[in-house]
């Protein structure tokens, strides 16, 4: 007992530490090809104020908080852009080498213009609305170097892409800004959509008017709203810092409200201290009771007084002409993370509209403009200071001592976002592990059986409860049976836009079930292992006929081909017996794929290769990995399902799949899941 509380004090001690000390990164910037250090690069935390220049010698240092969640960002016009994750630059210490790869911009080649023309003015102008918005905010915006801007239109769609970082001063608010544009588009309907990384420094002169412009933007800003919603004990409180929210549902263009919930309803904190996890079903409906909107559209602030007169208890009435100004959230992902500044850590997890959706970066405020020292963090207690990954890797390791410190400590801090990895170790553990986990399972959660599959089914039918560690949980322990499988989930936890907890392994290795690479077609009358009535898979491609054998790909589940120009992905389902054929190229990249050996709900989760990202075989797109952020979406070809008779009567010319697969396999026609199907079980 006394090593475990001895492991237990250590960790904690260590983490409040981590507290009131600043990270000093330093680290070198190396040409990958020629071994040289890289100066005059731009590094900064995305979307704060905190960056620095790389020296003569490539060195950079940063100071950062070692609560920072955003992104490191390393670019140069020269070199191809690198984006760290935190858990990857807190590690960039006593001058760690960083090797950048050059993109094939030669500097001396570059030749810019000062003189423009009127269609080249017009789409600035374009550039300028999309990016920074209008009104007086954007109007004392400059952008200082437009020459780096490269515009394009093709069916009706603005499109712009810049060489280099973007430069622009931002007088309504005191920032030098500089912008890394990733993309900026206006469709032919007029819908915008702009992305990118950003850099803000203070400018030395920030007098009165630009500090209160400052605070009355973050007054409404959604990072002002996260941080009240994480602080206030109830709904009155949150009220008095100027929102009312509500949950909607979407049906037939019109939103419902469905609920009107407590604080407390929507946030739960994570196991790590500082951050916390925003539940909600659908939209959350934010209304912003210091902004009116007229019919017109226009935002009027609502003054001290007309606040106190409406009491900050008591519902708004602002007649028929006037609304609040809204804002919504529609949550992609099972929840979000936020820290305790109110910047959303997994930010594809959510899509704003309304007010929030409207602003543009004339209005943007860097996300240290509250800074951690500005909030009181929760004090480590022994529960939430616990790196509780390293329970779960304790519960695993071959330890007993550990190993029970940690039944004890699951046991003593129970914890419903425990339920999902006991279950994957109750499935894949020893007989002690199972016995350990089954009785705490049925101590804690009696209403569930403490069987795996029974659990999941449990899990399923409530809304996820998993805390951030999960997905290096998942990672640490499935690698044990497939190193390849590490990779699926390692620091993926905010790229998955489906439940961790509903990802279910499929019994084999990645591959496992082997797929057809390009496999052996033959002609029809070379098919004689073929009766006419067997099941088969019909494709016609540019005119050519190619059938795949339902006994073959029961077997397979999975094949790949480049035919007539196209590279394809074939997907079959035992259990429903149906082919979806894929694509594989999407924006002129083409993904080689295969099986993952995972499921999700009892559906084959595909992989490919490049990024090792996990992709839905109904959808035909990413959908836990880096991949999850490109919409990427593959387009399928039409199947038919037929017999073999009646498609080789229709194309006699058709080819088919040979037999010579170079596997051993009982080819015969139900031989494939045979004792499967003749399982009541």
């Amino acid at each position: 007992m006394k090593c475990q509380y001895l492991y237990f004090l250590i960790v904690l001690i260590s983490l409040q530490l981590g507290y009131s000390q600043q990270l000093e990164l330093r680290f070198q910037l190396i040409d990958e090809a020629t071994e040289s250090p890289i100066s005059d690069a731009h590094i900064f935390i995305n979307g704060s104020s905190m960056g620095t220049v790389s020296d003569a010698e490539g060195i950079c240092e940063l100071n950062v908080s070692p609560q920072e969640t955003q992104e490191l960002i390393i670019t140069h016009i020269a070199y191809e852009t690198l984006v760290l994750l935190p858990e990857q630059y807190r590690a960039l210490l006593e001058n760690a080498p960083i090797r950048m790869k050059g993109n094939g911009v030669n500097l001396s080649e570059i030749e810019f213009t000062a003189k423009r023309s009127s269609k080249w003015k017009k789409n600035l102008r374009k550039f300028r609305k999309t990016l920074l918005g209008d009104g007086i905010a954007a109007s004392k915006c400059k952008i200082l170097n437009p020459e780096v801007l490269r515009f394009d239109e093709q069916d009706g769609k603005f499109s712009a892409h810049a060489i280099d970082l973007l430069h622009i001063y931002n007088d309504y608010l005191g920032y030098d800004i500089q912008f890394l544009l990733e993309e900026l588009s206006i469709e032919s309907d007029g819908s915008t959509i702009y992305k990118g990384n950003v850099q803000f420094t203070d400018k030395a002169d920030v007098n009165e008017a630009r500090k209160k412009r400052r605070s009355q933007i973050y007054q409404n800003s959604l990072a002002h709203f996260l941080s009240s919603l994480i602080s206030s004990p109830n709904k009155a409180a949150l009220e008095q810092q100027g929102y009312l929210v509500a949950m909607e549902r979407y049906s037939q263009g019109q939103f419902t409200n469905t609920a009107s919930p407590e604080p407390q309803e929507l946030v739960q904190a994570d196991s790590k201290p500082g951050f916390y996890q925003l539940h909600f079903s659908e939209f959350l409906s934010i209304k912003h009771k210091s902004i009116k909107l007229n019919v017109a559209g226009q935002k009027v602030n609502v003054s001290n007084a007309e606040q106190q007169k409406y009491g900050s208890n008591a519902s708004v009435s602002i007649g028929e002409e006037e609304t609040l100004a809204t804002s919504r959230l529609y949550k992609i992902k099972p929840y979000l993370l936020v820290d305790i500044r109110g910047n959303i850590i997994n930010k594809a997890a959510v899509k704003e509209y309304g007010y929030w959706a409207d602003r543009r970066l004339a209005t943007t405020l860097p996300i240290d403009y509250k800074k951690f020292s500005d909030f009181n963090l929760p004090s480590p207690s022994t529960e939430s200071a616990v790196d509780t990954l390293l329970v779960f890797k304790h519960l695993l390791g071959g330890n007993p001592e550990k190993a029970e410190a940690a039944v004890q400590f699951l046991q003593n801090n129970w914890s419903d976002t425990y339920i999902a990895p006991l279950l994957d170790v109750l499935r894949l553990g020893n007989a002690w592990q199972q016995r350990e986990i089954g009785a705490l399972l049925k101590a804690r959660v009696p209403e569930m059986e403490a069987e795996y599959f029974a659990g999941i089914q449990y899990l399923w039918k409530n809304k996820p409860s998993y805390d951030s560690y999960y997905a290096n949980f998942k990672a640490h322990l499935y690698s044990a049976i497939d190193t390849a499988f590490h990779q699926y989930f390692f620091e993926r936890e905010a790229q998955a836009n489906i439940r961790l907890d509903e990802i279910v392994w499929g019994g084999v290795k990645q591959d496992g079930i082997p797929p057809l690479r390009a496999p052996n077609m033959i002609k029809a009358e070379q098919a004689l292992y073929l009766s006419d009535s067997d099941v088969v898979f019909g494709l016609v491609i540019n005119g050519m006929a190619y059938a795949y054998p339902k006994r073959i790909l029961a077997w397979h589940e999975f094949f790949t081909d480049d035919m007539e120009g196209l590279s394809i992905a074939g997907v079959y389902c035992t259990l429903c017996g149906t082919l979806i054929i894929y694509n594989t190229e999407f924006d002129g990249v083409k993904h080689d794929l295969g099986t993952s050996g995972f499921l999700y709900r009892s559906n084959k989760l595909m992989y490919d290769s490049a990024t090792q990202s996990l992709w839905s075989t109904i959808m035909g797109e990413p959908v836990v990995g880096p991949l999850v952020h490109q919409n990427i979406e593959l387009s399928t070809l039409p199947v038919e399902t037929t017999t073999w008779g009646e498609w080789r009567s229709r194309h006699p010319n058709t080819k088919v799949l040979s037999l010579n697969t170079g596997h051993d396999r009982n080819y015969d026609e139900g031989a494939a899941y045979k004792d499967y199907y003749s399982n009541d079980a």
